[in-house]
């Protein structure tokens, strides 16, 4: 007895790998550690890549609980 289907599997590898990619868009480029660089308040680091991550959970919660 399975307690996840192969299409269950398939959406929680998909999420994971939206995480991932959350993660590496809040992250950016390495750059110099001794300069101060303004391009960590863009809207990418501060906006697009949280909503990524927060709605990537919320997907996770909500393929574990749904029923099959």
């Amino acid at each position: 007895m399975e307690i996840f289907s192969r299409k269950k599997y398939f959406l929680f590898t998909l999420v994971v790998v939206v995480l991932i990619a959350g993660f590496a868009l809040m992250a950016g480029p390495k750059e110099n550690a001794g300069e101060f660089n303004t391009a960590i308040f863009n809207v990418r680091r501060l906006t697009l890549a949280p909503l990524l991550i927060l709605s990537a959970f919320a997907s996770l919660v909500f393929i574990i609980f749904k029923k099959s």
